[in-house]
């Protein structure tokens, strides 16, 4: 049975799972196509509290993906306890991987980035684009907002799951 804080935290997770949803299926009818992946997420505001709250749909979800997997963790932290301490470790360290990786990508994306709105200063900075390799990935770019703030969700959430599961590993001295 659940315990009214995990009922809370899945309450929230659900939420938070709905409004990222809601915003993904938005940005989807109103543009069905995009000449750089993500760029549909960076076209428009959308106000939440007029004069005071607008966001691009790639910040609201970015901001609701991440209280969604925090709030789930939370909600299934008993179960996380459960688990058997190798498990535990196994997906501490696989977290901490993810972060190692992340980590170099949103300092990369942040530098090309920066490159490139000193070499184009007259765009938008929401509207500059990434090429990948032409030979790998034939016509694919990535909006740098994009994809910084997408790498920034994966570095927040890893980051937030180490620090998770190494509060919840409690080990005893014949394990170790």
């Amino acid at each position: 049975m659940m315990k009214k804080q995990e009922k809370i935290f899945s309450i929230l997770s659900i939420i938070a799972g709905i409004i990222f949803l809601s915003t993904l299926v938005w940005a989807f009818v109103k543009y069905p196509s995009e000449q750089a992946h993500g760029e549909r997420f960076v076209k428009d505001e959308i106000t939440i509290i007029p004069s005071l709250a607008v966001f691009k749909p790639i910040t609201i979800l970015v901001i609701s993906a991440f209280a969604c997997c925090l709030c789930a963790l939370e909600a299934l932290r008993g179960n996380i306890i459960k688990l058997p301490m190798l498990i535990k470790r196994l997906i501490f360290v696989a977290f901490c991987v993810v972060a190692f990786v992340s980590s170099y990508e949103v300092i990369w994306n942040f530098s090309m980035w920066t490159s490139a709105h000193i070499i184009s200063p007259n765009l938008p900075v929401d509207s500059l684009n990434h090429d990948l390799d032409p030979i790998v990935f034939p016509n694919t770019s990535f909006n740098f907002v994009f994809a910084t703030k997408m790498f920034t969700l994966v570095l927040a959430v890893s980051l937030y799951s180490v620090f998770f599961f190494h509060t919840n590993m409690k080990e005893s001295r014949e394990e170790i």
